[in-house]
This record gives C-alpha cells, sequence and structure tokens, in this order.
C-alpha cells in the first residue's frame, strides 16, 4: 500500500488490522479497504458526528449524504461526493511482483469521475439507475 497519502489514523488503523488478523498474509489488508469504505464511511458520519441524519429516513439520510461528510479510513481520508453519493478516495495501480504488491502510482482524491459525467443525484434525486460506463 502506498504510504504517501497514509495520515496518522489510517496509518495505526493498519498496524492494529496487521498486528491483529494479517501477521501471515500482509498484502491482505489491500483488499479489505474497499470492504472497509462501504462499513465505516456512510454509518459512521451519517449517525455519529458532523452534519448526521439521527434517522433512517430516507430523505435526512441523503441530506446527510450531500453535506460533504468523510472519514479518515484504513487508506487515508475517505468522502463521499454529493451529486454521485459516490466515494472520493486514494487510488493506487499496482501490479504483483513476489507475492507482493508494488505501487506504481497514486492518485489522491480521486473523484467518481466517470459516474459524475451521467448521474446527479442533486438535480435527479429520484434517479436509480445503474450507470454502465462504457470506455
Amino acid at each position: 500500500m502506498a504510504t504517501c497519502c497514509l495520515t496518522t489514523t489510517s496509518r495505526a488503523w493498519r498496524q492494529r488490522a496487521t498486528r491483529h488478523f494479517w501477521t501471515v498474509f500482509t498484502n491482505v489488508l489491500a483488499l479489505t479497504i474497499p470492504t472497509s469504505r462501504s462499513w465505516l464511511a456512510v454509518p459512521t458520519r451519517v449517525s455519529s458526528s458532523g452534519p448526521k441524519a439521527g434517522s433512517t429516513e430516507s430523505i435526512k439520510v441523503t441530506e446527510a449524504l450531500e453535506s460533504g461528510i468523510s472519514i479518515d479510513g484504513p487508506s487515508g481520508k475517505i468522502s463521499i461526493d454529493p451529486t454521485t453519493h459516490h466515494c472520493v478516495l486514494n487510488v493506487s495501480l499496482a501490479e504483483v511482483q513476489d507475492k507482493k504488491f508494488k505501487i506504481l502510482q497514486t492518485f489522491d482524491q480521486a473523484p467518481p469521475s466517470d459516474t459524475s459525467a451521467v448521474c446527479n443525484l442533486k438535480k435527479n434525486p429520484k434517479d436509480n439507475q445503474q450507470y454502465v460506463i462504457k470506455a
């Protein structure tokens, strides 16, 4: 995992997870990050601090999502894009060499640019289409 974009909190999370769960398979940690984003980002910020819904009511949750919520996750800062409700996060391009990930390039705070080209939930709040982005 790239260390350029890690914060004090995300480094501590990574150290705890590695120590407790992945002492043999250290690179498995990189595979847990997408799951942790989903489980940490929305529930943590929608219900606990900052702009929050305080409810599971759809309109209140949507307002919280569109308020600029973010967390300091295992891979660095993770924010919710107000127009798409997708994550803005650090993305690394890697290849496997000798059973380890070699980071080739990291894109800090990459926005959901493909989705934002076709989806705007602020203008179309009832949009529930699954968009397939073709290259």
